[in-house]
């Protein structure tokens, strides 16, 4: 996300939207890979981190999972 756009409730917005919607159609858990930096955003919406940290083009990432 660009520096300009954070700490103001775009990502948890549309992480919501995304949730809603998974919800209506079904979905039992969400499954997503996160920068490990930025896995505190998710850590706070309930996720967990589900494996060890792994890189990706030289970035750390781990995987991630919440249950509805």
């Amino acid at each position: 996300m660009l520096s300009e756009h954070r700490c103001q409730d775009a990502g948890s917005a549309v992480l919501a939207a995304l949730e809603t919607a998974a919800r209506e159609r079904g979905a039992v858990d969400f499954v997503l890979n996160a920068q490990l930096a930025g896995s505190g955003f998710y850590f706070k919406y309930g996720y967990t981190q589900t494996g060890d940290v792994y890189d990706i083009d030289g970035t750390a990432h781990v995987d991630m999972r919440k249950l509805v």
